[in-house]
């Protein structure tokens, strides 16, 4: 008995979902009580390239824009989710002609640093074709289909019966399946007209269609608002003032920007944590103001060595 296994997207939960399956398969399956050839899986892209993805793809992004995690938190992998920093570690001669700052002097990148989403996206085409070689190699039968978007499912008879379009000939074929996974990333209403962009990919989009100098809304203040207004300065530039600090130097004619957002926050500042030690606001002080106030601490005086710390922390 045959089961096909559809997969709609092939970006980032694909890769993963493939990877991780034929990691199981070999592993944990006999070979000798399941047929795999019996197995087929099929893949469905819009895009010409699998594993990227479309907001890791390096013809939708640029340099500035970064991934939201540490690299040690990016592997796709459930059992090592430090399998992403373990990649850029043996690829880190290559990846540093892309992105120089990556390694900083260091034998390793570091584990917390924010890669460009395009060095992510490497990694995931890497290991999409990684896991297609192992699954033609264990007998699976995976087909891949690019630049095809499915545009119906009909559930019949405990199968699902996909259309598909192919998005360069606009030709349409159909095909059966036992199982579908959904990976198609955000979906955006698609509405007609040149003042509003559902997305913040691809990048150059932006900056082709929005003049310098309009004014512009972003809805919302999270990491795509974030990365839309990079994309949006991006022809700005830095200098360097006379205490050495980067400083901005908008266009002559900027855009500008007003971001709305129900809660009315910015995204948290995520940075490294340093090797400061505290030397006011101890336990040991803590412990001193409890026992020469009879057990009672007043918040004034823990305030007070807390802006103590401060001062001595940042001046």
């Amino acid at each position: 008995m045959s089961f096909t296994f559809a997969i709609i997207g092939g970006g980032l939960t694909a890769t993963a979902m493939l990877s991780q399956f034929v990691d199981k398969v070999c592993h944990e399956i006999d070979p000798n009580q399941l047929n795999l050839s019996k197995i087929q899986i099929q893949i469905f892209e819009k895009q010409d390239t699998f594993g990227p993805g479309f907001p890791h793809c390096d013809r939708n992004v640029m340099p500035f824009h970064i991934t939201n995690m540490c690299a040690k938190d990016m592997g796709i992998q459930l059992t090592n989710p430090a399998d992403f920093q373990e990649w850029v570690s043996d690829h880190q001669h290559h990846l540093k002609k892309l992105s120089p700052h990556l390694l900083n002097g260091a034998d390793d990148p570091d584990r917390c640093n924010h890669y460009p989403r395009a060095i992510m996206g490497t990694y995931l085409k890497e290991k999409f074709q990684e896991a297609h070689r192992k699954a033609q190699t264990l007998g699976l039968m995976v087909d891949l289909h690019s630049q095809s978007e499915v545009i119906d499912l009909e559930e019949k008879h405990n199968q699902i019966r996909l259309t598909v379009k192919h998005l360069g000939s606009e030709s349409t074929f159909s095909c059966v399946a036992d199982r579908v996974l959904l990976a198609t990333g955000h979906w955006f209403k698609n509405m007609e007209g040149a003042t509003y962009f559902p997305s913040p990919w691809p990048a150059n989009n932006l900056l082709q269609k929005i003049p310098q100098g309009e004014k512009i809304a972003v809805i919302g203040t999270s990491l795509s608002a974030i990365e839309v207004v990079l994309t949006l300065t991006s022809d700005g530039h830095y200098i360097r003032n006379d205490s050495n600090e980067l400083a901005y130097v908008p266009p002559a004619n900027p855009r500008r920007f007003v971001l709305y957002s129900r809660r009315g926050l910015l995204p948290k500042v995520r940075g490294k944590m340093g090797t400061y030690r505290n030397t006011f606001l101890t336990h040991e002080n803590l412990e001193s103001l409890i026992v020469e106030n009879n057990g009672y601490v007043k918040l004034e005086a823990v305030f007070e060595l807390l802006n103590s710390e401060l001062e001595a922390a940042y001046g």
